[in-house]
């Protein structure tokens, strides 16, 4: 029944341009693979359950950074391992961002790079550049523009120069859900990567990846004091349908735990895709200073 309901949707999606859509398995999570945080947020464009803001959310909508108050460095790899593959067993992936708030708007610029040379998840080497700005138009409502370029190389040489487009509403409670946002983006508006010899989920070269004009749309809001949720939907190019669900609880606000699952339909249906959830725990580390110390003058 699964199946036949992945089918149903696949069609829907997928009736013109069937053939075009080819892209290597995980080229739609390219640039959120170097991002712990990103990888188990659901890849929400709302922000997550719990609102879990890096540099890096501008990845999926450049809005989410528009109401940050404090300078963020963020600075995060992931290691990439295959069992299946022995002559390519390890791949990484790392990133280096910086978010900072001016009372202008909310600035970031997010430097990765990504090396995956498995058979089973080619994305070959990229190192990509992504900046954005955000601005909060009202209480409830933010918008965001970003743009992205980076080059490829290792099956052959490309290059990417793309633009974002983003808005964040901050819609309030919704039942037993409080403090619901709704955040939807146009991703990927120019140039992906589109001359690479890097196999595709069904076979041959790869398309274009990850998909042009991809819009994503999410919802996400706190179940309670420590717990929230979040899901996702997108459509690369109106040519796939894609769906994230998340969910994220705290403890004081000191332990975080996080886990996501993604349902992508082309790639379940070529056999490539990854029904496993995300697991994520992370410790935040407090520092408490004195009134008269640098940190606090800041409000650091």
């Amino acid at each position: 029944m699964f199946r036949k309901i992945a089918v149903a949707a696949a069609f829907l999606v997928i009736a013109t341009g069937a053939f075009a859509y080819n892209p290597p398995a995980g080229g739609e999570n390219l640039f959120g693979l170097s991002e712990p945080e990103l990888l188990t947020s659901a890849s929400s464009s709302a922000g997550g359950g719990l609102f879990s803001i890096t540099p890096a959310s501008v990845v999926y909508n450049p809005a989410l950074t528009a109401s940050e108050q404090r300078i963020v460095l963020d600075v995060a790899y992931t290691a990439l391992l295959s069992s299946e593959d022995p002559d390519y067993s390890y791949g990484s992936a790392f990133q280096l961002g910086l978010l900072v708030p001016t009372k202008w708007c909310s600035a970031s610029v997010v430097t990765e790079g990504i090396f995956s040379p498995f058979a089973e998840m080619q994305l070959g080497n990229s190192m990509n550049l992504k900046a954005a700005v955000s601005k909060s138009v009202t209480d409830k409502l933010s918008v965001g523009l970003g743009i992205g370029t980076g080059a490829f190389w290792g099956y052959d040489t490309d290059w990417t120069a793309t633009a974002d487009i983003g808005v964040l509403y901050d819609y309030g409670d919704i039942a037993f859900l409080k403090k619901a946002r709704i955040g939807i983006s146009l991703l990927n508006v120019g140039k992906p990567y589109t001359s690479t010899t890097v196999e595709g989920i069904y076979g041959d070269g790869s398309s274009e990846f990850p998909e042009y004009c991809t819009l994503r749309t999410g919802i996400a809001a706190v179940k309670d004091i420590t717990g929230g949720v979040s899901a996702d939907i997108a459509v690369p190019a109106f040519q796939n349908f894609v769906f994230d669900a998340g969910f994220q609880v705290a403890y004081k606000d000191m332990i975080k735990l996080s886990t996501a699952w993604e349902f992508n339909t082309r790639e379940f249906l070529s056999g490539s895709s990854n029904l496993l959830p995300s697991i994520g725990l992370s410790f935040k580390f407090v520092f408490n200073t004195s009134e008269s110390s640098y940190l606090s003058k800041k409000g650091w």
